[in-house]
């Protein structure tokens, strides 16, 4: 399994697939699919991408995990956590924040996220670095 980044994402040939993953994330979360500044990271499984999520940098503050869309996230979830984790502490910042569906509790303490608290139907975790 291979997770990275995804440079100029609008150019890559599978933009509009890739997008449709985030806005099913931003559909969720009631965010947008995606803006240039956020950064892309894709999961690809041989030569399938079976998920796809972004973060955005707030400098010197917080990484936040955007959207994220995709499946068999216990198999890649604590890789690319481990991979934004280096991202936020580069950044300078002093916690990643993200927000999902309650159940993704289970998966995100082991990972060091609290709950931070509920916006509608979302739940908001926080992992302070």
């Amino acid at each position: 399994m291979i997770i990275g980044t995804l440079p100029e994402p609008q150019t890559h040939p599978q933009w509009e697939g890739i997008r449709a993953l985030l806005k099913r994330g931003g559909d969720r979360s009631g965010s947008v699919d995606w803006e240039p500044e956020h950064v892309v990271w894709l999961v690809i499984d041989g030569k399938q991408i079976i998920a796809a999520f972004s973060t955005k940098v707030f400098e010197g503050e917080s990484v936040e995990v955007v959207n994220l869309g995709g499946h068999r996230a216990r198999e890649w979830l604590p890789d690319a956590e481990s991979l934004v984790d280096c991202l936020a502490r580069l950044a300078g910042a002093k916690k990643i924040a993200a927000q999902g569906r309650a159940g993704w509790a289970r998966l995100n303490e082991c990972l060091g996220y609290r709950i931070a608290g509920k916006r509608d139907d979302m739940t908001i975790y926080e992992k302070v670095l």
